[in-house]
């Protein structure tokens, strides 16, 4: 059994993610590091990425708390205690996952930084560039109890893969469709107002109930299209972890 801790970006990540582990390694246990969870409303704080690189920055080699979470269905519905830990020594994780939408590659250096990496590295993504920082802000380089998920343009665009001219074609019509290089805030709002996508309420429950179904159950498809989607369902279906 692996124990993840995960750190993401907000709901929609915290939703998808834990449900891939759950689906795809459900030996495993995880436990949600951020955003934290209001033990209150039963909902994640909102986040985004100014908080991953503030996150990484304090706790770079320092222990963490890890706030009550709800745990993957069919255990108990939120655990009421916290844990230390230490994010480098793994007592209480083995792996820590950061998930960070790379739409945000201009803001992370507003002078120029990614045009001038874009321009002069030679294989330079947007998940390159981001990983980058990253591994810059944790003041560490790339190890095996770090995993980073870096969607492009954003983790919506796994939700989108799921669609395409044939199941959505008033959203896609006859072009061909590059699912790296589309808007997803504008995909998604097309794919809802074409009532492909139902959830309206922004909640936790409401995103495991309509959101994650579409991941599910065009897994196959999103595995084809989004190169991140693939590589984080092979790590969490690896038997090397």
């Amino acid at each position: 059994m692996t124990r993840l801790g995960i750190v993401c970006e907000g709901l929609t990540d915290v939703v998808i993610i834990t449900e891939l582990i759950d689906e795809i390694s459900p030996d495993s246990s995880y436990r949600v590091i951020k955003p934290y969870l209001d033990a209150t409303t039963g909902e994640y704080e909102s986040w985004g990425w100014t908080n991953i690189r503030l996150w990484c920055e304090r706790n770079s080699g320092r222990s963490v708390e890890i706030e009550p979470d709800f745990f993957r269905a069919g255990a108990p519905g939120i655990v009421m205690q916290t844990v230390s830990v230490d994010i480098w020594t793994q007592n209480s994780v083995e792996t820590i996952c950061i998930q960070m939408d790379t739409d945000i590659a201009e803001k992370i250096d507003t002078k120029r930084g990614f045009t001038n990496y874009m321009s002069s590295v030679e294989g330079a993504s947007r998940r390159n560039y981001c990983e980058k920082h990253i591994l810059k802000w944790l003041k560490t380089d790339a190890r095996d109890d770090l995993f980073l998920i870096l969607p492009t343009m954003a983790l919506e665009t796994w939700i989108i893969a799921a669609f395409d001219r044939i199941n959505a074609h008033d959203v896609f019509g006859d072009s061909e469709v590059d699912y790296l290089a589309l808007d997803p805030k504008k995909f998604m709002g097309y794919l809802s107002r074409c009532r492909h996508i139902r959830s309206k309420e922004k909640t936790l429950e409401d995103y495991r109930n309509n959101l994650w179904p579409i991941v599910r159950d065009g897994m196959e498809k999103i595995k084809e299209r989004c190169p991140e989607f693939l590589r984080l369902t092979s790590f969490l279906s690896s038997d090397e972890r």
